[in-house]
């Protein structure tokens, strides 16, 4: 399944100068990345905290939970001082930049970065590609969604693909309908490939990215759509990456991905597998109040606390994903209990560039934990012979199958919140494969490779401001 993952080069992290014990706790965390922790340490602590360290805390905490407003004021207020550390103003503009970026304010975003205009002449070139970047979508019309005040639900289907499934839900893309797949890991923008883009008028735009995946690179471009219509929903101006569709092992093409363009503009969306419907609650029901569970990184990817089998975990949320694995990282941690309990198996994953086969322990059940709610999951890759190109520390990633282990999983990134609720679906869990402790991979043909849910891509653009 491809994947869209802008990766921007930010500045490096810096070390603040802990002044107190709460000081060097907040450091330990901000060096760490532990996001729900930094949170519920800021919501504890009252004055122990120096107001610099609460505001760089602040800062960079907000930012991760989608409150770029307050994450902006906290930056600015810390560059207003001169008292801020030198080693803090470089992490600061990078993290308002990353700010402006996912809060699709390009314009504020060309501007901060005009400012650091390289003086080395052998970094104008990658200068130049990151400045353009910003300002073709700023030259765009702005994207926006218009949608009904009352709640709004769309139906949506199942596609085999592989050992998992696919989620689809019909759209119609300037006046036309197509089939698009459901992905909350098409991360800022959405897909499309170059014969859909030509077929449905999406306008390409005068910026070529470059796209590498699991085993090589291509070209691609931005383009535009004019109007995307889901059900009574419209969202207009709709940025895409064109590109060639990305290999797969099953004749299937996926041609189209709605991403987070328009799943940020949702900001709520239910997943009500046994009626197989999208749910958008109305504007006026109340939003959930609890503590994040679920924070956003500075490509845009969302990452969710939980457990697996009762270990602590952090998971990436992919719904382009056809079946949820675990990471390398997770076998590191519990490779004992895993090899104990789980079969090996051959799997490949496909992508832009090619494909790439690697091994796979597969465990019969995990029970995925969240805020105390099971969640379970059926032959479940544990993958630890190669580490694919999108994992960065996660213990691995939730998929199709997660989101139809519960009657209603309800997604809410107004306050970055995942909530699952009901009882488990296992017909539909089941439907896509025999079960995996019954195929051993010493019992598989050379040419029987099962199919893993990793299909992405990643477009890099570096953006590397020069120092002050």
């Amino acid at each position: 399944m491809k994947r869209i993952l802008l990766y921007f080069a930010l500045f490096a992290a810096a070390v603040c100068r802990a002044e107190s014990p709460a000081d060097r706790a907040a450091d330990s965390l901000l060096q760490c990345g532990d996001w729900f922790a930094l949170e519920r340490l800021l919501a504890e602590t009252d004055d122990t905290l120096t107001p610099a360290a609460r505001l760089r805390a602040q800062a960079m905490t907000d930012a991760r939970f989608r409150r770029f407003g307050t994450s902006n004021e906290a930056i600015f207020a810390l560059l207003n001082d001169p008292q801020t550390a030198p080693e803090w103003q470089g992490a600061l503009v990078g993290q308002l930049l990353s700010n402006y970026r996912m809060a699709r304010d390009y314009a504020a975003a060309a501007a901060l970065y005009a400012q650091f205009r390289p003086q080395d002449p052998s970094n104008q070139a990658a200068y130049e590609k990151t400045i353009g970047f910003f300002a073709v979508q700023a030259a765009l019309p702005p994207t926006h969604l218009e949608r009904p005040a009352e709640a709004v639900e769309v139906p949506f289907r199942l596609d085999s693909l592989g050992r998992g499934m696919l989620l689809r839900i019909d759209a119609e893309i300037n006046g036309r309908t197509a089939p698009f797949v459901i992905d909350t890991g098409c991360a800022e923008m959405s897909f499309a490939s170059e014969e859909f883009a030509r077929e449905y008028g999406i306008r390409p735009l005068d910026y070529e990215l470059a796209l590498s995946g699991v085993n090589g690179s291509q070209q691609g471009r931005l383009g535009v759509a004019d109007s995307l219509q889901i059900g009574p929903m419209t969202l207009y101006n709709a940025v895409f990456v064109i590109s060639e569709a990305p290999t797969t092992e099953s004749s299937e093409r996926i041609d189209a991905v709605l991403g987070c363009n328009f799943l940020f503009e949702a900001g709520v969306i239910e997943v009500l597998g046994a009626q197989r419907l999208l749910r958008f609650p109305a504007e006026s029901e109340p939003a959930d109040r609890e503590h994040p569970n679920m924070y956003m990184d500075t490509n845009g990817l969302c990452y969710i606390r939980a457990e697996a089998d009762g270990h602590p975990v952090l998971m990436q949320f992919d719904s382009g994903n056809t079946k949820s694995t675990l990471s390398d990282i997770y076998f590191d941690k519990y490779r004992a209990e895993i090899e104990a309990t789980a079969t090996e198996r051959e799997f490949r994953t496909g992508g832009v560039g090619g494909t790439q086969e690697s091994r796979a322990y597969v465990k019969p059940a995990v029970a995925i934990g969240i805020d105390g709610i099971r969640c379970p999951l059926y032959d479940v890759e544990v993958t630890y012979a190669t580490q694919l190109a999108h994992e960065t520390g996660e213990d691995g990633s939730l998929g199709v199958d997660f989101l139809l282990s519960c009657d209603r999983v309800r997604i809410d990134y107004r306050t970055m919140r995942i909530t699952p609720a009901g009882g488990e679906l296992p017909e539909m869990l089941r439907a896509a494969s025999l079960p995996a402790q019954s195929v051993p991979a010493s019992a598989q043909p050379a040419t029987e490779i099962w199919q893993s849910k990793n299909r992405r891509a990643a477009v890099l653009v570096n953006v590397r401001p020069a120092a002050r």
